[in-house]
């Protein structure tokens, strides 16, 4: 739909769809608005566990994620960070499945570790319970503070508002055909399971370990800061050399997303600008205007090849306007 609708952007292929500039620009201002605090709070995780894990200086951290990101989004392109995605999504994958299985050995196995949950819910803080918690097995107080904090964000926003994101609408659109989709159904839901699954369960019951070996809950354990506590977790259930896998698994899973989001905002004010002519008429239509000598064809196919375009020449630029 976007290739018929001439749309490089989410944007710019809502607009079309609609017929409506008002949503092209709605669109485009709250991703550029929102964007940017989507993407902070993922490099500050990835500091914070660099930090725990590592021993290194958060600021440090910070910097030594952004640099990586960065380097990997602008010598990847769009095809490489999806070729780079798919192995990161194996690691992730068997980083996150070990985690949970680990979970689950520590606290006793699957029955006895939510058994055990549900009967320590008379340690939650007095300031939560206030707010509609109930306990860590039970959903909280309807209507509660706590109780459209669950439902907006992990319920709404997780579950169903992600699929809205811009940056996988965008990998959506690089599909070439419907059945695509449906082959892709099995083993998105395993590693759906895994990824939000594994998350969801890791962070209750670190709460149980934490009170068995230490007489605390995890908030305790962390001193008040929510960033540390599944980086404090995983160092005292799983070996040194797991806490290394670990970290890739995390510093892949923000650098995949990190990735997307980056580079949906940079493209966000993006529209290529076609002019009459061939593809090669128009890669030389900047030194036209620049007044600058034409370079060989040799030169063009090369450029092309760099950013990974297989175009011909000789072929009409307006036949062209959509990626490979």
């Amino acid at each position: 739909m976007s290739c018929n609708l001439g749309s490089e952007t989410f944007p710019s292929f809502l607009g079309a769809r609609y017929q409506s500039s008002a949503l092209t620009a709605y669109a485009g201002t709250l991703i550029f608005l929102l964007m940017p605090a989507y993407t902070g709070a993922i490099l500050i995780g990835g500091g914070r566990f660099l930090h725990d894990a590592l021993g290194i200086p958060y600021t440090t951290g910070l910097l030594l994620l952004a640099v990586i990101i960065a380097v990997y989004v602008i010598s990847g392109g769009l095809r490489g960070v999806m070729y780079t995605d798919a192995f990161f999504a194996v690691v992730m994958l068997l980083g996150m499945a070990t985690l949970l299985f680990a979970t689950y050995r520590a606290v006793g196995g699957v029955i006895p570790g939510h058994s055990g949950l549900s009967a320590i819910s008379n340690l939650i803080p007095a300031a939560l319970i206030e707010q509609g918690h109930r306990g860590w097995t039970t959903m909280p107080a309807f209507g509660s503070r706590i109780w459209w904090i669950v439902v907006s964000t992990m319920v709404l926003g997780v579950g169903i508002g992600v699929l809205a994101q811009p940056q996988l609408a965008m990998r959506f659109m690089t599909i070439k055909q419907p059945r695509s989709l449906y082959q892709a159904i099995l083993v998105d839901g395993v590693f759906i399971f895994f990824m939000t699954g594994t998350a969801f369960i890791v962070g209750p019951l670190s709460n149980l370990y934490f009170y068995q070996t230490q007489g605390k809950i995890a908030i305790q354990v962390a001193e008040g800061n929510i960033d540390r506590i599944i980086p404090i977790f995983v160092t005292q259930i799983m070996p040194n050399w797991f806490l290394y896998f670990f970290m890739l698994t995390l510093l892949s899973a923000a650098i995949s997303t990190l990735s997307s989001l980056i580079r949906k905002v940079v493209m966000l004010q993006q529209l290529p600008v076609i002019f009459p002519g061939s593809v090669g008429d128009n890669l030389l239509a900047g030194l036209k205007f620049a007044e600058k000598p034409p370079v060989s064809a040799e030169k063009l196919c090369e450029t092309l090849s760099l950013v990974h375009l297989r175009k011909k020449l000789n072929s009409p630029a307006e036949k062209n306007n959509a990626l490979p």
